[in-house]
C-alpha cells in the first residue's frame, strides 16, 4: 500500500506547480504590456492622383457634304489646317487591273485624273506608319489634285490596338463614308504616336466618331479587311509602312525629302506618258505596270539643263528649248550650226536656242574665240553675241587675232578693247561654269544638243534636225494642252 500513496502525492504536487507557473506567466505578460507605449492611431490614407491623360486632339466638326481633312501646319506637327475633301470620285475601271489595284469600296482620296497615286499599307500601332501617314497627308495637302491617296490596312499580328483601329476605321468607312474615314485617319495622325491602349476611343471621340469599333462586326468592313490582307500577301507586303508610288515600292519610314522626290519624279514621268498618247484612263495602270513589273516603256530620258545666264536666241515662252554645247574651232560644230539655222526657218517662233561653250582641249584658239563672243555680249547684248559667233562660224575662217577683231568690228564693237579684256581672262569663269555643267551632263564631244532635255550627240543634217524639232513640238503642244507647261520646265521640276 505505501508505494501507491507516494505516487498520488507526487501527481498532486505536479499539478499545483503547473498551475502556479501558468498564473505567474499571465501576470508577467500583463505587467509587460502595461509598460508598453500606446499604439499609434492608424494613418489616414492619402489619395494619389492618377497620371493625367494626354490632351485630346482638337475636335474638328465633320460636315455632311463637303468634309474637311486636317492638313499639316508646320514641319513637325501632325496635320491640322482644314482642307476641302470633295465628293469621292470613282477610279477608272482600268485602275483595278493595275498590279497595285485601286478599287471602289476601299479608302481613296483624290481625283482619278491625278498623275500620281500613292497607296499606303499601314498599321496604326506602328510608329513608322503614323510618321509616314503624317507626311503623306502633308504632301496631299500640297499636291492637291495632282496626287491621289489610297489606304490599305495591314495590322501586324502582334498589335492588338492596330487590329482594333483597322476594324474601327473600316467600319467608319462603310457606315459613315469616305469623308468620315479620312477625317478619322487624320485625327489618328494628329495623335502623334503609335496607338497605346485606350487611345483609340479618346481620339475618335474627340473627332466626333464615338462608339467605334461597333459592338458587333459589320460584314462589309470585315470583307474590306480581308481584301486588304489578301492584297498585302499578293504584293509581298511584310512590313509597315509600305508605300507604292504609281506602283514603285518604298518600304519603311520614308523621309520627307525622299517622299517628295519620288512623287515629283513620277509626276514628271506621268505627264510625259500622257503626252506620248496614253489615255488618262490608262495612265495609272500603265505607270504601275512599268514601275512594279518593269513592263512597257518609260518616257524618253531627258536631262535638266539650266539656262542660267547663257546667250539665248528666240522667245522665252518657246515650246522647245534647244541647248547646244559647241566649239567655235570645230568643223562639225560649224556644220551643225548651219543645219540648225536652216531648221529654225520653219520654227523660229516656237524654238529657243541656248548657247553653252565647250571648247575642246585640242583646239588652241577655241577658248579665246569663245571669250571674244562673250565679250561682245557683255558690251552689246545677245544680238552682238550671235553676230560674232555667226561670223566666226563662216567657212574657212581662221581664228587668229585678225579674224576675231574683224568679227567684233562687224558687230560695231571696239575690237581692241574687247580682245585685250578677253586675253586678260575676263571670261574664264563663265567658260569654266559651262565646262563643269557639260561634265555633269556627260557631254564628251562637240557639238552636243539637248532638245527639251533630250540628248542628241553630234551634228545632224538639216532635214533630220527639222524632223526632230517637229516631233518635239508635237509632244510639247500635248503637254501644254494638258496644263503641264513646257517640257523643259517639267523635266527640271518646275511646276506650271
Amino acid at each position: 500500500m505505501e508505494p501507491r500513496q507516494s505516487r498520488s502525492w507526487v501527481g498532486v504536487l505536479a499539478v499545483v506547480l503547473g498551475m502556479l507557473t501558468m498564473v505567474c506567466g499571465v501576470i508577467a505578460v500583463i505587467v509587460y504590456a502595461h509598460h508598453l507605449p500606446p499604439p499609434a492611431p492608424p494613418a489616414t490614407p492619402v489619395a494619389v492622383p492618377p497620371p493625367p491623360l494626354p490632351a485630346p486632339a482638337v475636335p474638328v466638326p465633320l460636315p455632311s457634304s463637303a468634309s474637311s481633312l486636317p492638313a499639316p501646319s508646320d514641319s513637325s506637327a501632325p496635320p491640322r489646317a482644314l482642307l476641302s475633301l470633295p465628293t469621292p470620285i470613282a477610279p477608272f475601271p482600268d485602275d483595278a487591273t493595275a498590279p497595285v489595284p485601286v478599287e471602289s469600296g476601299h479608302p481613296l482620296w483624290g481625283n482619278r485624273n491625278a498623275t500620281v497615286t500613292l497607296t499606303l499599307f499601314g498599321d496604326l500601332e506602328c510608329a513608322p506608319t503614323v510618321a509616314v501617314l503624317r507626311e503623306v497627308l502633308r504632301l496631299k495637302a500640297r499636291q492637291g489634285d495632282d496626287l491621289r491617296v489610297a489606304f490599305r490596312h495591314r495590322p501586324l499580328s502582334q498589335h492588338d490596338e492596330g487590329s482594333r483601329a483597322a476594324r474601327a476605321l473600316a467600319e467608319i468607312h462603310v457606315t459613315r463614308g469616305e469623308q468620315a474615314f479620312w477625317h478619322a485617319l487624320a485625327a489618328l495622325a494628329r495623335h502623334g504616336d503609335a496607338l497605346e491602349p485606350g487611345a483609340l476611343a479618346t481620339v475618335l471621340s474627340a473627332a466626333g466618331l464615338e462608339g467605334f469599333p461597333l459592338p458587333s462586326p459589320v460584314a462589309r468592313a470585315e470583307a474590306q479587311l480581308e481584301d486588304d490582307a489578301a492584297l498585302a500577301v499578293a504584293l509581298f507586303v511584310r512590313d509597315t509602312p509600305t508605300l507604292f508610288v504609281n506602283g514603285r515600292r518604298l518600304t519603311g519610314f520614308v523621309p520627307r525629302a525622299a517622299l517628295e522626290e519620288a512623287v515629283e519624279r513620277e509626276r514628271r514621268a506621268a505627264e510625259l506618258t500622257l503626252a506620248s498618247g496614253v489615255a488618262p484612263a490608262r495612265l495609272y495602270a500603265e505607270r504601275a505596270r512599268k514601275n512594279f513589273l518593269n513592263l512597257g516603256d518609260d518616257p524618253l530620258a531627258r536631262a535638266c539643263v539650266p539656262v542660267g545666264d547663257a546667250p539665248v536666241l528666240g522667245p522665252a515662252g518657246a515650246l522647245v528649248t534647244l541647248v547646244e554645247f559647241t566649239d567655235l574651232e570645230c568643223e562639225l560644230c560649224r556644220q551643225g550650226e548651219a543645219a540648225l539655222a536652216s531648221a529654225l526657218k520653219s520654227y523660229s517662233s516656237e524654238v529657243r536656242v541656248v548657247w553653252k561653250n565647250f571648247p575642246l582641249p585640242q583646239h588652241q584658239r577655241a577658248r579665246l574665240a569663245a571669250g571674244v563672243a562673250l565679250a561682245a555680249r557683255a558690251a552689246a547684248g545677245d544680238r552682238a553675241f550671235w553676230s560674232v559667233t555667226r561670223a566666226l562660224f563662216e567657212p574657212r575662217t581662221v581664228l587668229d587675232d585678225a579674224s576675231l577683231a574683224q568679227a567684233l568690228t562687224r558687230a560695231g564693237l571696239d575690237a581692241g578693247t574687247l580682245l585685250a579684256a578677253t586675253k586678260a581672262g575676263g571670261y574664264d569663269a563663265s567658260l569654266e561654269r559651262d565646262l563643269k555643267l557639260a561634265e555633269k551632263l556627260g557631254v564628251s564631244g562637240a557639238p552636243t544638243y539637248f532638245v527639251n532635255g533630250r540628248k542628241v550627240p553630234g551634228a545632224l543634217p538639216a532635214a533630220e534636225l527639222a524632223a526632230l524639232l517637229g516631233r518635239e513640238l508635237t509632244l510639247a503642244r500635248r503637254v501644254r494642252a494638258q496644263g503641264a507647261g513646257n517640257i523643259a520646265e517639267l523635266v527640271c521640276g518646275s511646276r506650271p
